[in-house]
């Protein structure tokens, strides 16, 4: 039988922002080899998101930012994992790094908008519940 990975809400959005962050990993690395070691720690903190760990996800995510400072996704992960983790101060100011990296990333626009409800207690963080389903 063949699977694929799906959210259990149904919702796109955590596949595509993975599969997009890890082509353009993929990409950046191709072009400069030096990035490896920081993507290698990307590509851990993209798993443990997926599984729920979101402390080891920060932390490694943290250590791929302290060698690549100005890689937009390396912060937006960050940041969605703080956010999972109610730490939306830390979770805000991810989401500002990458807007000054990336002014117009409309992902760190809308996150800041959800957080700010998440403060005003007008939604609740849901984590990332995946399951396996046919195709």
């Amino acid at each position: 039988m063949n699977y694929k990975l799906r959210p259990a809400d149904f919702s796109l959005t955590p596949i595509m922002m993975h599969r997009g962050a890890l082509e353009r990993a993929i990409a950046a690395t191709k072009t400069d080899k030096s990035l490896q070691p920081a993507m290698n720690l990307f590509y851990d903190g993209l798993a443990l998101q997926g599984l729920g760990k979101y402390d080891q996800a920060v932390a490694k995510l943290s250590d791929a930012i302290k060698m690549k400072p100005d890689y937009v996704d390396f912060y937006l992960f960050r940041g969605s994992c703080n956010r999972y983790l109610n730490k939306f101060d830390l979770a805000n100011a991810d989401f500002n790094s990458a807007l000054k990296i990336q002014p117009t990333n409309v992902y760190a626009q809308h996150m800041k908008q959800v957080i700010e409800e998440n403060i005003k207690g007008k939604s609740n963080v849901m984590p990332m519940q995946w399951q396996y389903v046919e195709k």
